[in-house]
């Protein structure tokens, strides 16, 4: 591994270590109730039980997820719990194991929970992955960096090296992979029938991880009206055997899913998940005497787009950039993507409409549930030839996306980054727990304040392996010293607790978090291309 480890990728990997976040990672277990909670659990019942009966998870606590007729299960669905349960299994396996040997082995931090962290890192990575060998089937020229930085600057950061129990990664990974077998089965003549037949299985698990992925059905149809001009196969995909009986397949599947789990054959989300009250509101809405429709529509763009609170254009730029940059290109009637550009646009507004319904950020960073929009916007901004002759635009999505980056590295570092734990006004006018109407300009001021600094270092695995460090030839009273002579303040509880969790964790989970990360840069540098 050293032989291949480059003295530049020592770098990358402070880097990587620096935004690895503790905060979710320092625990035994995630408790009910939450979304976190929700997604675990699936992937309990798959990689430890083997089975869907989720009684003996939520025994006790039934009446706090869904319950319906005998049933009970998570609210959460259960596709992201299919992708991480490889992993989870793998970690238990070495708890299992270390049990065994020892039974000193401390609870924190546990290979269960660590392996499980590191899914979604490992599938933002795959998922960069993809998009580079579409990208190089097509035949789309780019430069890899940028690519990575567009990618990364979208607020999915966040949900790989912090968030980690939550589906946005392995919602974007299914997109993408869609993608790309969709690209395998115009550009490569090799088993196209087994490629075709894997599509609407991807589909279906790109829907199972949230049933509201409705565009995703329609990505091989965009993705040839994307690159038709690129395609030489004449054989359409609709019309692949292979492919119509993999749909039927797939949607009978997902049925029996839902009876399987929820007690129902059903393809309404809200019967799982808010029971339709949102939407009983938002009824309630638009039906009211009041109520704008045209105005509201366009106020909630705005707020999508510009806002404070997470808007788009400072916190997710590439589906901004991708959006208008597509509709300025095709809208001429004289333009080359013919009706398919309406497909693409429609795709864009189906998922804003979520935002029109739940008029809230989504309490947790980042306008969350437009990121299904990823690949879409990393494929449509790449497709178009005539970006590259704008090199402003290009350079100004690039430099928004840096920025991007940074954001997440100081989300809730100061009292002007952190969400609100009791109601305030949000965006939209509403009372809402978790929210943060004027995150940008804190964002800006916490630049500017030391402590923001220090709780970056602390709270990342950077930190907390430099004090494992210290404290595996030292101890927690002569590192306070130190930090006190360097000015530094220790008097902090949390800080204490913190140095106690650091010190009780064993040294090799940090060793194999180093390793993970190593391994990754030594593969994604390969890949990364400056000119």
């Amino acid at each position: 591994m050293v032989k291949y480890f480059k003295l530049s990728n020592l770098l990358y990997l402070l880097i990587f270590l620096l935004f690895l976040k503790i905060d979710f990672r320092f625990i035994e277990d995630i408790f009910c109730c939450g979304d976190d909670h929700d997604y675990l659990l699936h992937t309990k019942t798959l990689a430890l039980d083997f089975d869907l009966d989720y009684s003996n998870q939520l025994e006790g606590i039934e009446d706090r997820r869904f319950r319906n007729k005998g049933f009970v299960a998570p609210i959460g669905f259960i596709g992201s719990g299919i992708l991480a349960a490889p992993f989870l299994f793998v970690g238990n396996l070495i708890d299992n194991i270390l049990l065994n040997i020892t039974s000193s082995q401390s609870n924190l931090l546990n290979y269960k929970i660590l392996f499980y962290s590191l899914s979604p890192v490992f599938y933002f990575f795959l998922t960069y992955e993809l998009i580079i060998r579409s990208f190089d089937k097509i035949g789309i020229n780019y430069k890899s960096r940028d690519v990575f930085i567009l990618f990364s600057g979208s607020g999915l950061f966040y949900y790989a090296f912090e968030r980690y129990s939550m589906s946005h990664i392995y919602e974007v990974f299914t997109g993408t992979l869609i993608f790309y077998l969709t690209t395998r089965y115009y550009f490569e003549q090799k088993q196209s029938n087994k490629v075709a037949f894997l599509i609407p299985v991807t589909i279906l698990l790109g829907i199972l991880i949230r049933w509201v992925n409705y565009y995703f059905l329609f990505i091989p149809a965009i993705f040839y009206f994307l690159f038709y001009k690129k395609i030489d196969r004449v054989k359409l995909l609709r019309t692949n055997i292979f492919f119509i009986t993999s749909y039927i397949f797939s949607a009978i599947l997902f049925l029996l899913h839902t009876k399987l789990i929820y007690g129902e054959f059903t393809i309404d989300p809200r019967f799982v998940y808010t029971n339709g009250t949102r939407d009983i509101n938002l009824s309630n809405n638009l039906t009211s005497p009041d109520s704008n429709l045209f105005f509201e529509f366009f106020d909630n763009l705005r707020i999508i787009f510009f806002s404070q609170e997470f808007g788009i254009l400072y916190f997710s730029p590439i589906i901004i950039f991708s959006f208008f940059y597509f509709i300025y290109k095709t809208l001429p009637i004289s333009n080359t993507f013919k009706d398919g550009r309406w497909l693409i646009i429609a795709s864009y507004f189906q998922v804003f409409s979520i935002y029109f319904v739940w008029q809230s950020s989504g309490s947790s960073y980042g306008l969350r549930y437009l990121y299904s929009l990823i690949p879409l916007s990393i494929f449509v901004y790449f497709s178009i030839d005539e970006r590259l002759h704008n090199r402003f635009i290009h350079k100004i999505a690039l430099l928004v996306s840096l920025f991007s980056i940074l954001s997440v590295l100081f989300f809730e570092t100061t009292v002007s980054t952190q969400l609100s734990l009791d109601p305030l006004v949000n965006s939209w006018g509403n009372l809402s727990r978790y929210t943060e109407r004027y995150y940008l300009t804190g964002v800006v001021d916490s630049f500017f304040r030391i402590e923001a600094y220090l709780k970056i270092f602390t709270t990342s695995f950077l930190g907390a392996i430099c004090f494992k460090l210290f404290l595996f030839f030292s101890s927690i009273p002569q590192l306070n010293n130190l930090l006190t002579k360097l000015g530094l303040p220790v008097d902090n509880t949390d800080f204490q607790e913190y140095l106690i969790e650091v010190n009780t964790i064993g040294i090799d989970k940090f060793i194999s978090i180093v390793s993970f990360a190593i391994l990754l840069i030594i593969f994604f540098n390969k890949k990364v291309k400056y000119y």
